[in-house]
């Protein structure tokens, strides 16, 4: 009589186990609309101006922490932060369907899924570390939620582009991407 005690108890942990591995499964990450084949994928790099990119130093992978002890204080990175969100974007590429691979940066997140979420080029940016120039941020907007993302996945996304600074609790970005389709790379 004492093992239908357990019984509820067994349901509730395989339930619970369930739940927990249901967005490592890979049919669990859904791609949200059709991918276009033809379509090319844009390079980061095209984000910015061509006559800024030689000067743009590539992230460093190391993720170094600079604070009060370097000697830099609060008037430093409030400087270091508004460069960052002013970096200037290319108006030739609003209104462009473009196809970008990139990490995620949720900025909200339901039952549902993910569907606003900020695009970055290299891991651990606006999370580890500072968050990189606007221009090379994204802020994607999909049509419909997209099941189980998590931070840091990496994800193709296309659809319609637009030069638009917006500003999150997360980053500054400079662009925005209406998408029709958003994949997780597997």
């Amino acid at each position: 009589m004492r093992w239908l005690a357990l019984i509820p108890l067994v349901l509730l942990v395989l339930l619970a186990a369930a739940y927990w591995h249901r967005d490592a499964l890979p049919e669990q990450k859904q791609a949200l609309g059709r991918d276009d084949p033809a379509l090319a994928l844009l390079p980061w790099a095209e984000l910015v101006p061509p006559a800024l990119r030689a000067q743009q130093p590539r992230p460093d992978p190391k993720h170094k922490h600079v604070g009060e002890s370097a000697g830099l204080g609060g008037e430093w990175r409030l400087a270091t932060k508004a460069a960052r969100s002013l970096a200037p974007t290319r108006p030739e590429l609003d209104g462009q369907v473009v196809k970008l691979r990139g990490y995620v940066v949720p900025l909200t997140m339901s039952w549902g899924g993910m569907r606003e979420f900020l695009l970055v080029p290299y891991a651990g940016a606006c999370i580890h570390t500072p968050p990189p120039p606007s221009n090379q941020i994204v802020h994607i907007v999909a049509a419909e939620q997209v099941k189980g993302l998590r931070s840091m996945d990496v994800v193709t996304v296309s659809g319609r582009l637009r030069v638009l600074n917006l500003a999150s609790d997360v980053a500054a970005s400079g662009y925005q991407l209406e998408a029709n389709h958003v994949a997780p790379n597997r």
